[in-house]
C-alpha cells in the first residue's frame, strides 16, 4: 500500500513540479 501510494503520489507531483519550473523561468524572464 506505502509503495502503491507513494508512487501515484510521486506521478501526481512530477506535474505540479515541471508546472512550478516554468512558472519561475517565466518570473525570470519577466523580471530580466
Amino acid at each position: 500500500m506505502d509503495a502503491n501510494g507513494r508512487a501515484d503520489s510521486d506521478a501526481a507531483r512530477l506535474p505540479a513540479i515541471r508546472s512550478q519550473q516554468r512558472v519561475s523561468e517565466i518570473d525570470s524572464l519577466i523580471k530580466s
